[in-house]
């Protein structure tokens, strides 16, 4: 976990408000989910996707704090994907403000994709189990 920064507040940007706190309701797929478990989601689309946002208007307050990471693996995939996303310059995998920020475009991005996603048709995790399936075939055949 980072030290100096591992209370820091991860924001959303403002014009998908409605929209996160809808994925509360009874109605939503994610309703068992915590705020950083579908920021999370919305991350990883964002990347898969290749949906960095330019800009966040972050949202008054901000989302979840970081410390409802309950492990190190999330911000080993945050530090990792930052790197990736600025050219594989290791600097970036210890400034935990660009690390975030990072994040939160990424997770912009990715806001309209996770919209997508639960609002067609079918079972929301089925098809997100797809998606994983299909990523792994692909690396698994650049592999051989």
């Amino acid at each position: 976990m980072p030290e100096d920064d591992r209370y820091a507040i991860i924001s959303i940007d403002q014009r998908h408000k409605a929209f996160y706190d809808g994925l509360k309701k009874a109605s939503s797929p994610l309703r068992n989910l915590e705020n950083s478990q579908i920021w999370l989601l919305a991350f990883a689309l964002g990347f898969h996707n290749k949906l960095r946002a330019k800009s966040v208007q972050r949202a008054p307050g901000g989302y979840f704090r970081t410390e409802y990471f309950h492990d190190f693996i999330p911000f080993t995939l945050l530090r990792a994907v930052c790197v990736e996303e600025h050219g594989g310059d290791l600097t970036k995998a210890v400034d935990w403000s660009t690390i975030f920020c990072t994040g939160e475009e990424l997770a912009t991005g990715g806001t309209q994709a996770l919209k997508e996603l639960i609002e067609s048709h079918g079972d929301f995790y089925k098809k997100l189990e797809d998606i994983l399936r299909d990523e792994y075939k692909k690396k698994l055949v650049k592999k051989k």
